[in-house]
């Protein structure tokens, strides 16, 4: 049985609520890849060594648990590394097509079976029924069938594309609707432009840059703008994620190389009274980041977010010298992160794997 075969089955955390974490399929894949070539990508060692300073900030502040989940990212950039360069582009598409089906299967059987055990979801005024999915979360469900959907649609199967979009429909995430909007939206500018390149990589990268300035806009929006009623307006725009990011990216500031890989929501957790607590909703519970950027930012520093930046734009730059449609994806998807904690997702190294494997 070919290794590629099995990558589909990375999507199964916990269907049906039943943990069977198949999700570690990648990382055994990354750590055959490992054992067997002893190389890395070049793209991925700056990533790798600000990964290992975080290792040694959690020693330091002896967080053992937080080395588990570095490791895992560890394994999970030779996984893109495996997916970059020894599987066939169009095995991605495969791959794509039953990832859809697997999941389509699993809300069939959640629906029978369970039900809409956790409930309902207005759905931009609609009131829909709401479904974890294969991984087990709601929203990490609809990104990971957003992402594939992008594929879908710049390699023009539109009818996988369109049979996404309803799937999609199963978890209620609006979330996950925002990267194929976004696309969507961007290819409008692009063809509104008559394609003049320049112009539609000037929208492409201000995009990217206005994505990746978020820690620094709330930082500028809670220090230096001060206002308390926007601060309100925000966090309510944001369900109350705008609290959260506040305290977390003052954090980041405060510790250059971070605060060490997940464990800033239980630092955030022992100190809160010193560092003010909730400055607005005093009766919030203490969270983790929900948004991948804030979750670099603080516990891999100001630093390490530097790293990822050039990391994630140096991938941009790759997709755009094959297409400008897979560099729009990028951005895209790059939107959906900027409400969940995905730093270890499969379908973010899934797609970072499939615009390298473009590149050979």
């Amino acid at each position: 049985m070919k290794i590629k075969t099995i990558i589909p089955l990375s999507i199964l955390k916990k269907p049906l609520f039943i943990p069977i974490y198949l999700n570690i399929i990648p990382l055994i894949i990354g750590f055959y890849f490992f054992i067997t070539k002893l190389k890395l990508k070049r793209i991925f060692i700056p990533i790798l060594c600000i990964i290992l300073v975080n290792i040694a900030v959690v020693i330091y502040q002896e967080n053992y648990f937080s080395i588990l989940k570095e490791l895992q990212l560890i394994l999970l950039l030779f996984f893109s590394s495996y997916l970059a360069s020894q599987i066939s582009h169009s095995s991605f598409i495969s791959t794509a097509k039953i990832i859809l089906f697997l999941s389509l299967l699993i809300f069939t059987l959640e629906y029978i079976t369970l039900g809409p055990v956790l409930g309902y979801r207005d759905f931009f005024g609609i009131k829909l029924p709401r479904y974890v999915g294969p991984i087990g979360e709601f929203n990490f469900t609809g990104l990971l069938l957003s992402g594939i959907s992008l594929i879908f649609l710049i390699n023009r199967k539109y009818l996988f594309f369109i049979i996404t979009l309803f799937v999609m429909l199963f978890p209620a995430s609006r979330g996950a609707y925002l990267p194929v909007i976004v696309f969507l939206f961007v290819v409008f500018l692009h063809l509104l432009t008559q394609r003049n390149r320049k112009i539609s990589k000037f929208i492409l990268y201000s995009l990217f840059y206005t994505i990746v300035s978020y820690p620094f806009i709330v930082y500028f929006m809670h220090h230096s703008l001060g206002n308390i009623e926007i601060e309100k307006t925000l966090a309510i725009f944001s369900s109350m994620r705008y609290v959260y990011h506040v305290h977390y990216v003052d954090l980041g500031f405060h510790f250059p190389f971070g605060l060490g890989y997940f464990n800033g929501l239980e630092y955030l957790r022992n100190n809160i009274t010193s560092i003010g607590g909730l400055f607005i909703f005093n009766y919030l519970p203490i969270l983790e980041q929900h948004c991948m950027y804030i979750q670099i930012f603080s516990e891999f520093g100001f630093i390490g977010y530097i790293v990822f930046i050039l990391f994630f734009r140096r991938i941009l730059v790759i997709a755009y010298q094959q297409s400008f449609l897979l560099a729009a994806a990028w951005v895209s998807i790059l939107t959906g992160f900027l409400f969940l904690n995905g730093l270890s997702e499969f379908i973010l190294f899934f797609f970072i794997g499939y615009i390298l494997n473009g590149r050979k």
